[in-house]
Order: structure tokens, then C-alpha cells, then sequence
């Protein structure tokens, strides 16, 4: 290199010296390793030398550059935060800047929003208001298990063989299992299960025969020493479905339904009006009842009612009960994904 630059600090004079480790070097050295270092980098690059540093810096300067890294994690907000002009520090008004919804929220329930204190469906749930879920049970687990605790709290039990079953169900990882021969599972004694106005029942029935109890809340595992407005629904010989309100009704319903076949069953009272939806379509018996139902017993699933139906033998699968709340008033479409808790 026959020049270099003289905007370069210190070597303007050649003819001058500098101090480098207490060693008196001219200028004029400095000068001269300095241009064998760009004459080595150039080479380094592939190129013929320059003239001029700026054509070196040009040089590089055109060279492509890195890729950009790909980001593979996960964001989480930082809280409290501020978003727009607005800092959330979990005023009921900010949290509605959020959501748009107008009702009074807590930090807690914006704990999905930096993903740190709960999960999106629970804070969801407890937003929108009375949904009349009071039992949601999902069946959903390890193959064989026998604990669960129902979506809505309850702590179940099960007895005899009855477990969970990966190999068939309607929905998420498995149903609940019953072999016919002293299965059954509980959730514990409450009035959520005594109706006093609108009610829905529904839940998925897969059977391997006939004359079964589905579903009830009733005092005595005897039909005949029963309390007066213990209810049970039933599948009988015939394949028809019936609910049974003790010492005041038994209304049977008119589909004769199928063994393996997975079917969409719901007793749903609205305004004193008894109906049953198999698949979402009504049966054609109704009765008009405002009978006060249920006498705060065990809820039972499946167990064998003395006198009345044998125990199940097959799959139930979403165990909905909602009490206040008639979900369907008309036929509908069936849900093809599992319940929430929310409304709907």
C-alpha cells in the first residue's frame, strides 16, 4: 500500500514518536504496520489491496450480512405493564381496558394475560356469570384410573371395576368404564342435585346392552324403599330411555336406541316442561312438572336400582348437570368439543 488515510489518529506525522510500552516507536513504524494489517485483511477477504481505507470500508460494508437469529420462545409480559398510554396495575378499570367487559375483575383473574398465575379457561369461567353448571365431569385420564375430581370440584368415587378407558370414548382421552357387575361412580350428597325450576341433564351413552341405570339421585339403592321425588333415568329392555320421579312419575320416551352406538342424551326442564333430546332432536313425550325433585342424596352414575334396572354395562362420557338453567328450549346442534363451565 503506497498510502493511507490521514484521518487516522496519530499517524498525520510520520516523522514523530509516540509511547507504546514504555518504548519510543515513530510514527513512521506505526504507519507501516498499520497498512501491512489492511493489506493482510484484505487478503484474508479475497481482494487485491486498496489505495484507501474507505475502499476497504466499502468493501465490507457491501458484504451480506447475518441472518437474523429465529425466535423460538415464549413472551411474557412484564407486570404490572403499560399498554398504550395505560399502566396495568389491576384496577377494575384497567382490567376492562383489556377485555372489554364490563364487570369488576381481580388481579387474579388477569392472571392470563402474562401467563403467570392461572390458566386463560379459569379466568374465563369466573368472568361470565351463572352459568348453572353445578357438576362437569369430563372422564378424561390415564387408562384405568379410578380418581378423579370433576371438573366443577366434586371429589368422585368409584366402585367395583369402574375406571376410565382410553380405547373408546366421544371426547378428549377417555370415558368412564362400567362392566354391569357392581360399577358405579359417586359424586358426594348436595342439593345441587334437588330441582326446583328449570334444569338440563345431558351426557354421551355408549352401551353394551340394555335395562341400565344412567344417571340419578335417589336414597335408597332399592327402588321401592325410596324417597318420594328421587329421580333416576334409565335405558330400558326395550332400548327406550325413561325418567322416573319416585311416587309421582315415570315418562318414557318414545327412540329406541341401539347398543354400541355412541348417542347424545339430555333431559332438560324449561318452564315446567319436561322434555328428553336424544342426539339434539326431541322426543315427542313431554310432561308438564314443577314437582320439586331430588332429596340432597349422592349423585350415582350407573349403579344398579333394585327392582327398577340393572347396573350399567358400557361408556359414559361429558356428565353435565346445570340447575336453574334449561339449555335447550328446541332441537339442536349436538357440541362436537368438550363443555367449559362458560355459558353456552
Amino acid at each position: 500500500m503506497s498510502s493511507y488515510p490521514d484521518a487516522i489518529p496519530s499517524l498525520t506525522n510520520p516523522t514523530a514518536t509516540d509511547k507504546q510500552n514504555s518504548t519510543t516507536v515513530p510514527h513512521a513504524t506505526q504507519h507501516a504496520d498499520v497498512n501491512n494489517e489492511i493489506e493482510a485483511i484484505c487478503i484474508e477477504l479475497g481482494v487485491n489491496p486498496k489505495s484507501t481505507y474507505d475502499s476497504v470500508a466499502a468493501y465490507l460494508a457491501a458484504l451480506a450480512p447475518l441472518a437474523s437469529p429465529t425466535f423460538t420462545g415464549t413472551v411474557v409480559l412484564p407486570y404490572p405493564f403499560t399498554l398504550g398510554s395505560t399502566s396495568v396495575t389491576s384496577t377494575a378499570a384497567e382490567l376492562n381496558v383489556l377485555d372489554g367487559i364490563p364487570s369488576t375483575l381481580t388481579a387474579a383473574e388477569l392472571g392470563y394475560v402474562d401467563g403467570v398465575t392461572s390458566a386463560i379457561q379459569t379466568q374465563l369461567d369466573a368472568k361470565i356469570p351463572n352459568s348453572g353448571t353445578v357438576f362437569l365431569f369430563h372422564a378424561d385420564g390415564a387408562d384405568a384410573a379410578t380418581t378423579y375430581t370433576a371438573e366443577t370440584g366434586q371429589t368422585l368415587t368409584f366402585a367395583g371395576n369402574a375406571q376410565l378407558d382410553t380405547a373408546d370414548k366421544e371426547f378428549g382421552s377417555a370415558s368412564a368404564l362400567f362392566d354391569g357387575t357392581g360399577d358405579y361412580i359417586t359424586a358426594p350428597a348436595s342439593a345441587d342435585w334437588n330441582f326446583t325450576g328449570d334444569f338440563t341433564i345431558d351426557f354421551w351413552w355408549k352401551g353394551n346392552n340394555l335395562n341400565k341405570t344412567l344417571i340419578k339421585s335417589v336414597s335408597n339403592e332399592t327402588w321401592a324403599d325410596a324417597t318420594t321425588n328421587d329421580w333416576l333415568l334409565a335405558v330400558g329392555s326395550a332400548g327406550k330411555l325413561a325418567f322416573y320421579v319416585k311416587n309421582v312419575y315415570t315418562l318414557e320416551f318414545n327412540s329406541v336406541l341401539s347398543t354400541g352406538v355412541w348417542y347424545h342424551i339430555a333431559i332438560v326442564r324449561s318452564s315446567g316442561v319436561l322434555k328428553c333430546y336424544v342426539n339434539g332432536i326431541a322426543e315427542a313425550d313431554t310432561r308438564n312438572d314443577a314437582t320439586t325433585l331430588g332429596n340432597t342424596q349422592v349423585l350415582n352414575i350407573g349403579a344398579v336400582e333394585t327392582g327398577l334396572t340393572l347396573g350399567l354395562n358400557g361408556w359414559i362420557d361429558e356428565v353435565r348437570i346445570l340447575n336453574g338453567v334449561a339449555r335447550h328450549t328446541s332441537n339442536f346442534s349436538v357440541n362436537t368439543l368438550p363443555y367449559t363451565l362458560i355459558v353456552y
